[in-house]
């Protein structure tokens, strides 16, 4: 408690600390300290109301508070700005983090495609050994189905449809139905793609080709 270091009963140049140091002290101090400070101070002057000197304390915790509290006002105001330009930032870093997913997926789409294309031509082999990894150029598990007529058309067989919202081709049934031997090619086609694996190279070669 500072109040304990300044005797106010007597004048106060005869306390350990002088009026003005006092003052300065309060500037200091937090919020919760001065809070301290108000309370021991009101309680000393309902003993004795009228001191001029307790008066003056209390008026100089009271501008020391008020000064706190528009500290802590402006240090919240702060925060916020920063709070929403971190936000901003975030945003801003989200999209462009998003926009080199989406370059780096087409890199590699197109690194596959490219090897793909070589295989096709037959320039490579669908199995490339390299030192320690190898290449698998294989057949998608799942065909895609371009559809040559559109579901809401007539001639386009109700088993391979659905009416939910919309109506939809059922391209898993057709997919399904292609690989059984069903012939769909009048409304569909059906292709089956293929896809390149990267992966390390097994201790027993696989002899393709």
């Amino acid at each position: 408690m500072i109040l304990s270091t300044v005797d106010v009963s007597e004048p106060p140049e005869t306390g350990e600390l002088t009026l003005t140091e006092l003052e300065a002290q309060f500037r200091t101090f937090t919020l919760r300290e001065l809070c301290f400070e108000a309370a021991n101070l009101a309680e000393l002057i309902v003993a004795t109301p009228d001191d001029q000197l307790l008066n003056q304390i209390q008026s100089w915790i009271a501008e020391a508070t008020e000064s706190k509290v528009d500290g802590y006002c402006f240090a919240a105001d702060s925060i916020k700005n920063d709070i929403e330009l971190w936000k901003l930032k975030k945003e801003h870093l989200i999209k462009m983090c998003d926009q080199i997913i989406d370059r780096k997926e087409s890199e590699l789409d197109a690194m596959k495609q490219g090897l793909i294309q070589l295989e096709q031509i037959g320039l490579v082999d669908s199995y490339l050994v390299g030192k320690t990894r190898t290449i698998e150029i294989r057949d998608n598990s799942r065909p895609k189905v371009t559809l040559k007529l559109s579901p809401d058309n007539p001639l386009f067989p109700d088993q391979f449809k659905a009416t939910r919202t919309r109506t939809v081709a059922l391209t898993d049934e057709i997919a399904a139905a292609y690989a059984a031997g069903v012939d769909v090619s009048a409304i569909a086609d059906v292709t089956l793609g293929k896809q390149v694996r990267f992966k390390l190279r097994p201790k027993r070669i696989k002899n393709k080709r």
